[in-house]
């Protein structure tokens, strides 16, 4: 790579190369001593021949294993990696697999280094999420988990970035892509886990009461669907937990507007509407139905 950096072909190749050997564990621990020159190699790959589309794919696709190494993942931010990605996805944005390998070496830089060193780029990487969220098509649960994914994890980074990410659609998208992916398990986690930190803020004022019954009844079908993956079941709680206390807010502002000629039959049937979906689910807290029989009776 060193020698050909003009030869786009060699380059791709490379690129590949590097793919298959990070991608395997044994592989990638034998090479953790050259790994900080080989992500130099792949970004400047990136920089020469960005423009060509199999070439930015290779490079995407090859950090996104390589960066898993929590050196390697800071030493592509500090050589301009973040920035080089997000060029690459902009400029290729109507592929069908380069968004996703760009988001998944994206995620990589955000988990493992300094927040303060990918800060400055927090915006643009979550317009990038939001992006293929709204575009996956063909790679839908590939691009959706690494998407979920990486938008909650920015808002674990920094939760001053919750209102953009509520401002940007992402509570809504999130309940599509759950709902399009729903034999997908990392769809489904990754989703729960986005619908509680979103849940979980101040900033889901914002969000209308019809998208967090979407939301409840996206989280209770996921658990449903995975009730043999505890991840899943752990990430559903804490989203119900998260949304059940809203829509009790919500349904009591209803009654208390009297838009309701009988709040007492809205409550009943919300209460059996919610202790309905969620029966027969034993890795549910007690303390979670009862907030929403609770919720119900306005209590």
């Amino acid at each position: 790579m060193r020698n050909y950096r003009s030869h786009v072909e060699l380059q791709t190749e490379a690129c590949n190369v590097l793919f298959w050997l990070y991608c395997d564990e044994p592989y990638s621990e034998k090479g953790l001593a050259s790994g900080t020159a080989l992500v130099e190699r792949v970004l400047a790959a990136a920089t020469a021949h960005g423009a060509d589309a199999v070439c930015a794919n290779a490079v995407c696709r090859a950090l996104a294993f390589m960066l898993q190494h929590r050196k390697w993942a800071r030493a592509a931010v500090q050589q301009g990696g973040v920035k080089a990605v997000l060029a690459l996805m902009s400029g290729h944005s109507a592929a069908e697999i380069l968004p996703s390998n760009g988001i998944a070496a994206l995620y990589r830089m955000v988990n493992h280094a300094n927040w303060a060193s990918v800060q400055a780029d927090a915006g643009n990487i979550l317009a990038a999420a939001i992006q293929g969220l709204s575009a996956a098509r063909v790679v839908g649960s590939f691009r959706h988990g690494n998407c979920l994914d990486t938008l909650s994890l920015l808002i674990r980074k920094d939760a001053s970035i919750v209102a953009q990410v509520v401002a940007a659609g992402a509570f809504a998208l999130a309940i599509k892509a759950m709902r399009a992916d729903l034999g997908t398990e990392s769809v489904q986690r990754h989703g729960c886990s986005l619908l509680h930190h979103l849940a979980a803020s101040p900033s889901i004022a914002a969000v209308p009461r019809l998208q967090l019954h979407g939301a409840q009844e996206a989280v209770v079908t996921a658990m449903e669907s995975h009730g043999s993956s505890a991840a899943v079941q752990e990430a559903g709680i804490q989203a119900l937990e998260a949304l059940l206390p809203l829509i009790r807010r919500h349904l009591c502002a209803t009654v208390e507007a009297g838009s309701a000629a009988h709040p007492e039959k809205i409550g009943s049937s919300f209460a059996a509407g919610v202790i309905a979906s969620i029966a027969g689910r034993p890795a549910l807290p007690e303390r979670v139905l009862a907030d929403g029989a609770g919720a119900a009776a306005g209590v």
